[in-house]
């Protein structure tokens, strides 16, 4: 929970400056992100949520299951998810096909995680 604190007061300390040196006013702002919601564009906003789940989930995670594995959990959720959105060509991406190599890679690095954690 700290951590997560620390890392958001960071970055709103961080944003605010940019916006001070900016100076583009809230108004502009404010009508930016109800434009893009109306024009279908709502998935957006996830980006927020999303990253500040994954910074509490991670410095919950790492006391108990370490760095390493977190770190390759992450990059596994990213690999998982790129691929999925590459196959259905989720928000307006090209579409790529899922091959064998892919499949096998993610598998192989799932039971890795697996293996280190439960086994060794």
């Amino acid at each position: 929970m700290k951590a997560t604190f620390v890392a958001f007061l960071v970055g709103s300390i961080t944003l605010g400056i940019i916006t001070m040196i900016l100076r583009t006013p809230i108004k502009v702002r404010f009508y930016a992100v109800k434009s893009g919601i109306n024009h279908g564009e709502w998935w957006i906003l996830l980006g927020g949520i999303c990253g500040s789940l994954y910074v509490f989930i991670s410095a919950w995670l790492v006391p108990i299951i370490g760095t390493g594995q977190v770190s390759v959990i992450a990059l596994f959720g990213q690999l998982l998810f790129s691929a999925i959105i590459d196959q259905i060509g989720m928000f307006h991406s090209a579409k790529y096909n899922l091959n064998i190599t892919k499949v096998a890679g993610l598998i192989i690095m799932l039971v890795g995680v697996i293996v280190i954690r439960f086994i060794a």
